[in-house]
């Protein structure tokens, strides 16, 4: 006996049938047929037997189950002992380089003794990526009127959202020289003549702020192609700036008028996950960045 054999048990006990068990674990029903009766003839008990409903544990299999769990469940822990004794970052943001910058001089000046990453996507990615356990702090933002829609969908996702910088002013982007690039402000408007580049989720809400359904539309899917868009045509792009992140030297921003025109940035954790000392520093250090900005 052997810890997969107590796992494999687990499964079967789940699904109450060795055949969805077995698609559950990539294994095939025989072999996992013979698993279960090698198992039960090496303890000398019946740990399952057949019932209209379905493979149900016997008396004596409950008990052995209720041992497995234990047994796998300490096995587990002691696999994430290294995990709490090394805290690291594992982020996915929203498109902007302020976040990304801060990553790397966090990491520049407090070096990590491991593997972190920082992953770009949209804001349903990164709240799918904490749902699903390949990220544990996301950095997003949302129009600051919609506070509600967006703390139901994090919700949807078993997430949870916290302030970092509430009513940011958008910015309007585009190359130096553009007919729009001289004035002190911008209406979604004044716009309309233009193509407008947007990411590939963002068009609700450009439509929600203003613009019009039926303006030339690019959708992008990283910032790299947001900015050479605008740089290299007469498009425009819609950025929120934090602090003094910088923007292409052959790029001119100006203040976006309309009557929702802030956006809130947040952090998203899932629901029952407690950040680690290095989340919480790094996040510490997001805010000072801002403030220094």
């Amino acid at each position: 006996m052997d810890l997969k054999d107590l796992q494999y048990m687990l499964v079967i006990a789940r699904y109450h049938s060795i055949n969805r068990a077995a698609k559950e674990l990539y294994l095939s029903q025989p072999y996992l047929s013979s698993k279960l009766k090698s198992l039960e003839k090496e303890l000398g008990i019946q740990i399952f037997h057949r019932t209209s409903s379905g493979i149900l544990p016997t008396s004596l299999g409950k008990t052995f189950l209720s041992s497995a769990a234990k047994i796998c469940a300490e096995v587990d822990h002691i696999l994430t002992l290294k995990d709490q004794s090394l805290p690291l970052l594992n982020v996915v943001s929203y498109y902007g380089p302020f976040f990304f910058n801060c990553y790397l001089q966090f990491q520049k000046e407090y070096p990590s003794e491991g593997r972190e990453s920082f992953k770009e996507m949209s804001l349903k990615e990164c709240l799918r990526a904490l749902n699903n356990g390949t990220a544990q702090l996301a950095l997003v933002c949302h129009a600051s009127d919609s506070h509600d829609y967006y703390e139901k969908l994090a919700q949807s996702y078993h997430c949870i959202l916290r302030e970092l910088f509430p009513h940011v002013p958008l910015s309007v982007i585009m190359r130096k020289g553009h007919p729009l690039s001289g004035r002190t402000s911008i209406t979604p408007e004044a716009m309309s003549s233009y193509p407008l580049v947007c990411y590939n989720d963002s068009l609700p809400f450009f439509q929600h702020i203003g613009f019009s359904e039926k303006q030339d539309i690019l959708s992008v899917s990283d910032r790299g192609s947001m900015f050479d868009s605008v740089e290299n045509s007469d498009s425009l792009g819609v950025i929120a700036v934090l602090g003094e992140e910088p923007v292409k030297q052959e790029i001119a921003y100006v203040p976006l008028e309309a009557e929702q025109s802030t956006l809130d940035f947040v952090y998203a954790t899932s629901a029952d996950y407690q950040l680690n000392t290095r989340e919480r520093s790094f996040l510490n250090f997001i805010r000072q960045s801002f403030r220094n900005g």
